[in-house]
């Protein structure tokens, strides 16, 4: 799997998620319900541009 980064391109999962731990990029670090690690974006006030809308 891999995340595409405004201004960065293309990542790796395992990158992306380095990436937020140190801050270097404003995601949110989710656990799916069989434990793995995924990017998500931080939700704000307008749900259109969210990913969960965007569908």
């Amino acid at each position: 799997m891999e995340y595409y980064i405004d201004g960065i391109g293309w990542i790796s999962k395992e990158k992306g998620i380095l990436l937020t731990k140190t801050g270097k990029i404003d995601a949110v670090i989710a656990v799916s319900r069989s434990g793995n690690l995924y990017l998500r974006t931080r939700p704000d006030i307008i749900i259109e541009n969210n990913l969960e809308s965007m569908g």
